[in-house]
């Protein structure tokens, strides 16, 4: 890699982490999610900092051209961010459903004792014109 290369890809990197490190600051993205954007932010610092090392690591694994690795490294960091949204959003698809669910028992209650409180008075108006 080139060292034009590897300065055009450095900035990026540290632009990207500082984009995240803005959201979170402003509350836009947990923590908690934050971590793995981090994570990824750090695994490409590392390639950028010392592509040497994707050559070691592709040359480990019998991998014949390093960018192939690369992309492998890509495709497992996607699947890891999707599995961990997917449990993410299953679970607020729980508690979604929770609270719709309480919210029409709450409504029915509602319903219910505005139901209670118009019928006395009905009844003490309807009186009163017989």
């Amino acid at each position: 890699m080139s060292l034009p290369l590897r300065i055009f890809a450095l900035i990026l990197v540290i632009l990207y982490l500082i984009s995240i490190l803005v959201l979170v600051k402003k509350n836009r993205l947990l923590l908690r999610y934050s971590l793995l954007w981090f994570f990824a932010g750090l695994v490409m610092l590392v390639i950028v900092i010392w592509p040497g090392l994707l050559f070691w690591a592709a040359g480990l694994l019998n991998i014949e051209v390093p960018a192939n690795g690369l992309f492998g490294i890509c495709i497992l960091l996607g699947i890891i961010l999707m599995i961990s949204f997917t449990v993410v959003i299953s679970d607020f698809s729980g508690k979604i459903k929770t609270l719709v669910q309480n919210q029409a028992l709450l409504e029915e209650r509602i319903r219910e004792l505005e139901g209670r409180k118009t019928a006395p008075a009905e009844a003490g108006a309807d009186s009163k014109k017989a």
